[in-house]
């Protein structure tokens, strides 16, 4: 996972079968773009992704791979971002959450979706049908990690009208 740390041991063979451990005379790299640091022979993991490691002694390479996943979301964003709908329409929303390492994924998929209560409406995965008119606030939350976007939901046309004498008149 994104910032866990991987101690590597090396072991050197000759060419007569003699084998001994080599961790503290090799030199350690990893693919370019995997970001990390480190600190001899421990590797702090940084981008999500399948990388090689490659720890080299007297100019003999070994090689090894490490699968970084990314961390637990940090930060989390909706897009739209802000819409103006009439009451009625949908919505589609997608999540895209952050770690605290910024790899950033699509979690649409896993993430949990909340509106202002008295906007009512219904939720069908990712898609809100709004039904009351207002400004409201809608919420996405992955990992415990909430995001927010605006939503005003404007009267639709008529559906009835009604037709009064005033008293006053």
């Amino acid at each position: 996972v994104a910032g866990d740390s991987v101690t590597y041991v090396v072991t050197a063979t000759d060419s007569y079968g003699n084998m001994w451990n080599a961790t503290s005379v090799a030199t350690y790299t990893i693919t370019p773009g995997a970001g990390g640091t480190w600190a001899t022979n421990v590797y702090t993991a940084k981008v999500a992704g399948t990388w090689m490691v490659t720890a080299t002694v007297d100019s003999v390479p070994g090689t090894a791979s490490l699968t970084v996943q990314r961390g637990l979301a940090q930060g989390v964003s909706l897009a739209p971002t802000s819409q103006t709908v009439t009451a009625g329409d949908s919505v589609t929303y997608t999540v895209t959450a952050t770690d605290a390492f910024s790899n950033s994924w699509d979690a649409t998929g896993v993430a949990t979706f909340d509106i202002t209560p008295r906007a009512g409406g219904s939720w069908s995965a990712n898609i809100y049908t709004s039904q009351i008119a207002g400004t409201w606030m809608v919420t996405a939350t992955v990992d415990g990690a909430p995001g927010n976007a605006g939503l005003t939901v404007n009267a639709g046309g008529p559906f009835t009208v009604t037709l009064q004498a005033n008293p006053a008149t």
